[in-house]
């Protein structure tokens, strides 16, 4: 049985409609005002999407009407379920939910920090502990995994991974009252990364420990180390990153403070990168980064190019509420904008967009999307098991009420399963591609996507019904997947760019065909492949991307 939604007024209003059956776009799961079946009402929507490595969950801090927040779960995919309450003591303490993790074989995992503050000899001193579910896993003064030294009072970067493993970034003591930065995972004691460790070959040594990021699986770990003083910015130290040890490139070159961006970047070709930041980290180790430059060098960074590897993706002012936001598993760019949500440039969420507020799978009439401006900006997390299950959330408005909180699942768009991989092109990477749209073919509603591209590559999708196996035809350095009559998209060559990502829209009524066009029908299972150029060691060739089948309804 589903849980309540909301208050009664609610339902009075949609017990006065008569929706018609359609399909909604986005799928309320927790709102604002929703009560509880511990009794309480649901008064803060905190911190929504996060990891799904399930059938159907999700977790979400929600603040009750009384007592302090809860971290609530839905493992099963049939309402909210209470995994952890926070501790309250005396005085009362803030409580920030920073991490979680989903497994389906162990149920989940958060992290989450607790700040107490007290009072001593009349100073208001902050006390933290971090948590991994109900079990307190870091305080301060705890023996720390240098021998000799101890974790030093402070506020840690803290992450989980799926199997429950704390990482955690923070200073121990050296006998300073600065004490010595470090990241490691707490559960098996093991540093990661300390002052003294060298950065790959470039003969440089790590000074200093920043903030880091963690793939959802919790295997790669991109951190930001600083090593020598930068002679811009009176005393601050020039900043790395690394990934699983090695500085992370753009062509060629390790990203750093003091470099200049290269002539991939556009708008920003030849900048002084005045600050790096850690941004997104997938299980496969594909990596979405923003660097900071200004007008002149030595400048305050006013605008941010952003890469996802090594290519280059766009540059624009760091005020920008529309900037890359995060990468899907199989590498797929999203990006937040003011009234929406997309991926690769395709529209996934709008205003437009459906809501089902009482989760009976059918739009619900007079309500809409209000945006994604929620409390603390929109979150976004996704299933890295199945990429499609988006969360997201953001505030939703009743015609003639004013805009709730909402935590909400996004109808999934992304589709196709991969039966063939792509053979690497000349970015170090194969070509990815997913169906993007309604597997239904009375829709007739699905697009292409594909990413990992060279940059300003040309090509065109293929169609088959039948797969195939021919290994580097015509000289090209990949492998075509596909058999039997194969149709080409001749009509919709693309190009690129300079995202390495393309768009390929279809008919499902006139796929081509060698001796025409065909109509595509529910039940059929069709396979597509994507045919592009690119170049090796300066010879030009071509290659093939990934190969996908899709499943009609």
């Amino acid at each position: 049985m589903l849980p309540l939604l909301a208050t009664a007024t609610l339902y009075a209003a949609l017990a006065a409609t008569s929706p018609a059956p359609l399909q909604a776009n986005l799928t309320v799961l927790l709102t604002e005002g929703q009560p509880l079946p511990t009794g309480q009402v649901a008064t803060e929507v905190i911190s929504g999407p996060v990891l799904d490595r399930s059938a159907g969950g999700y977790f979400v801090l929600l603040r009750a009407d009384q007592g302090p927040p809860e971290i609530w779960h839905d493992p099963d995919g049939v309402g909210p379920l209470p995994l952890a309450f926070f501790h309250q003591p005396s005085p009362p303490a803030n409580h920030t939910f920073l991490s979680a993790s989903l497994d389906a074989a162990s149920g989940g995992h958060v992290a989450w920090r607790m700040t107490t503050r007290r009072v001593q000899l009349g100073i208001a001193i902050d006390f933290d502990s971090v948590w991994v579910d109900s079990t307190r896993a870091w305080r301060p003064s705890d023996p720390s995994p240098i021998a000799g030294s101890n974790w030093l009072p402070g506020y840690p970067f803290i992450a989980v991974t799926a199997t429950g493993e704390l990482l955690l970034q923070s200073r121990v003591s050296n006998g300073t009252g600065q004490g010595t930065p470090i990241l490691a995972n707490v559960t098996t004691g093991q540093v990661l990364y300390q002052p003294g460790d060298p950065i790959g070959n470039t003969g440089e040594s790590i000074g200093s420990v920043g903030e880091f990021a963690t793939s959802p699986n919790g295997l790669s770990v991109v951190v930001r180390v600083s090593t020598t003083i930068n002679p811009c910015f009176n005393g601050t130290s020039i900043d790395w990153l690394l990934r699983d040890g090695e500085p992370l490139r753009l062509n060629g070159v390790p990203i750093r403070t003091g470099m200049n961006l290269p002539a991939s970047a556009g708008a920003a070709a030849g900048k002084r990168v005045e600050r790096v930041s850690v941004g997104a980290v997938t299980d496969a180790g594909e990596t979405l980064l923003p660097v900071y430059y200004g007008n002149t060098a030595c400048a305050f960074p006013t605008d941010a190019a952003y890469f996802r590897g090594d290519q280059f993706l766009t540059a624009m002012p760091t005020s920008s509420t529309t900037a890359p936001s995060f990468l899907l598993p199989s590498g797929l760019l999203g990006s937040r904008q003011q009234a929406g949500l997309d991926i690769e440039g395709v529209s996934w969420v709008t205003p437009a967009s459906g809501i089902d507020v009482d989760r009976d799978g059918v739009l619900d009439v007079g309500w809409s999307l209000h945006d994604l401006q929620a409390n603390g900006g929109m979150h976004i997390g996704y299933r890295s098991d199945a990429e499609s299950r988006i969360y997201a959330r953001l505030r939703i408005r009743q015609a003639g009420s004013p805009p709730v909180t909402a935590f909400v699942a996004v109808e999934d768009r992304l589709h196709g399963e991969t039966y063939c991989d792509g053979t690497p092109n000349s970015t170090g990477r194969g070509a990815k591609l997913t169906a993007f749209g309604s597997e239904a073919a009375n829709d007739n509603d699905l697009t292409l996507l594909t990413n990992s591209l060279p940059s300003q590559s040309f090509g065109y999708a293929l169609v088959s019904r039948t797969d195939g196996m021919v290994v580097q035809p015509g000289g090209s350095q990949g492998t075509l997947c596909l058999g039997g009559a194969i149709g080409r998209f001749l009509g919709a060559t693309f190009q690129s760019g300079s995202t390495g990502s393309s768009i390929t829209s279809m008919n499902l009524n006139a796929l081509p065909q060698p001796m025409g066009t065909a109509s595509a029908m529910a039940g059929e299972v069709w396979r597509f492949q994507v045919w592009y150029r690119d170049a090796v060691n300066g010879q030009a060739t071509s290659n093939f991307s990934a190969a996908i089948t899709v499943t009609l309804q």
